[in-house]
């Protein structure tokens, strides 16, 4: 790519130097400084504000300018038209002027950016005085002329700055410049993200810790007397429900069997809410009948059992049915209940001492939250590392002494900043 500048320095040895990331810039404006460029630079500036004093000075001149002798004769009307050009020539000129500010320090940069501003400036006053010139030069030739000539020095200086630019490849070296501002805003990235990678590690740290113990305190609770305890009273207590199970299974079964007579019965009393109870839920209405009111309605079906027209083998197994309901299987069953009540109640309120298992769905709540902030924190952290990845500082700095080494003769070492 730089064939044509390596030529220039095929005579000179490059020069080592080893700059640290951060002096780049200074040590970029040292090199330029030397470069022959700066001498134009300075040349440039002198004759443009040469020029522009003699634009003033020729434009106050045409400013308040007589109209010559010889003109007089022309028509009054045109007269006026003609002055009324040149002063918007002169306030135009004089504007034009008053925004040309030279600088009084001088870099590559800021002197190519002067020179694209005063080629604008200089275009957007040949668009706004082309008419007014034109129109001046009728009775005001000799003083506008002058003027026209200087503004075209400007121009023609303007074109050769560019040309000059192009020559001393000017362009090409402020790419380098570029290039170092680009390392520092990459390297400002770089930092900031390798800060935020730090911040993510120990909050995972933090994370791996808290997930440590955690699961370590599960471990325990797991393996404690309280949670053998708590599981060996469970099944106890499953136990004893299955017990309850197999007796309401008993009592519904014996019940049931009743249902046909008790519906055959409910015609005679149809207001006895025992009976109604029993139709409704067997189960329930004979725990609830501690008295056993049943025994009275078993009593009057065995009684009445003749007038519900049920055959012989009906009548029978429903007599035999009451026979078995007697006082004393109700109160077996009554002792039963109350048994597996009482065991229940005992085994529940030693359970509810236990909190071993509220302690452990604690640690699994606290678990799962721990994870989720674990896996949201390594999503984290992988976007800013392919991040950081992607910044490649090295590639910039290859191409930064690349073009050193073409374009200025200086084999530069790029030392990190400490």
């Amino acid at each position: 790519m730089f064939k044509f500048l390596h030529k220039i320095f095929t005579n000179n040895e490059p020069k080592i130097k080893e700059v640290l990331t951060q002096d780049l810039q200074l040590w970029l404006d040292y090199e330029t400084s030397k470069h022959e460029f700066n001498k134009y630079i300075i040349k440039y500036f002198s004759k443009v504000n040469e020029l522009k004093s003699h634009i003033f000075e020729k434009n106050k001149i045409l400013e308040i300018q007589e109209i010559p002798e010889k003109h007089k004769v022309v028509e009054p009307r045109i007269q006026n038209i003609v002055i009324g050009h040149r002063d918007n020539y002169v306030k135009e000129v004089f504007y034009f002027l008053e925004k040309l500010e030279c600088m009084e320090k001088y870099n590559f940069t800021a002197s190519i950016q002067f020179n694209n501003t005063l080629n604008e400036m200089i275009d957007e006053l040949a668009k706004k005085t082309g008419k007014s010139h034109e129109a001046t030069e009728h009775l005001f030739a000799k003083e506008v002329e002058p003027i026209f000539k200087s503004v075209g020095e400007l121009n023609l200086l303007v074109k050769k700055f560019s040309d000059q630019t192009v020559k001393l490849n000017i362009h090409e070296i402020l790419k380098i410049q570029e290039l170092i501002k680009q390392l520092h805003e990459d390297n400002n990235k770089n930092k900031e993200l390798e800060k935020l990678v730090d911040e993510c590690k120990e909050e995972r740290r933090t994370l791996q810790n808290n997930l440590k113990n955690k699961k370590e305190k599960l471990t325990k609770l797991n393996e404690s007397k309280e949670l053998k305890e708590l599981e060996s009273l469970q099944e106890k207590y499953e136990k004893v429900t299955k017990d309850q199970k197999r007796l309401d299974c008993e009592i519904h079964s014996y019940f049931s069997k009743l249902q046909k007579p008790f519906r055959k019965y409910e015609r005679l009393a149809p207001h006895n809410k025992t009976l109604k109870k029993y139709l409704e839920d067997s189960v329930i209405a004979f725990k609830e009948d501690k008295e056993l009111d049943i025994l009275l309605i078993l009593n009057a079906l065995k009684t009445n059992i003749n007038i519900f027209n049920f055959d012989d083998r009906q009548e029978t197994h429903f007599l035999e049915l009451v026979e078995d309901g007697d006082p004393a299987y109700f109160k077996i069953l009554h002792n039963r209940e109350e048994d597996l009540l009482h065991q229940r109640k005992i085994l529940h309120g030693s359970m509810s001492k236990i909190n071993v298992m509220n302690d452990i769905k604690f640690i699994n709540e606290d678990l799962s939250k721990l994870e989720g902030n674990m896996n949201l924190i390594n999503d984290k952290f992988e976007k800013l590392d392919s991040k950081l990845q992607r910044n490649d500082l090295d590639e910039i700095k290859r191409e930064i002494t690349t073009r050193a080494k073409e374009l200025l003769n200086v084999k530069l070492i790029i030392k990190n900043s400490p």
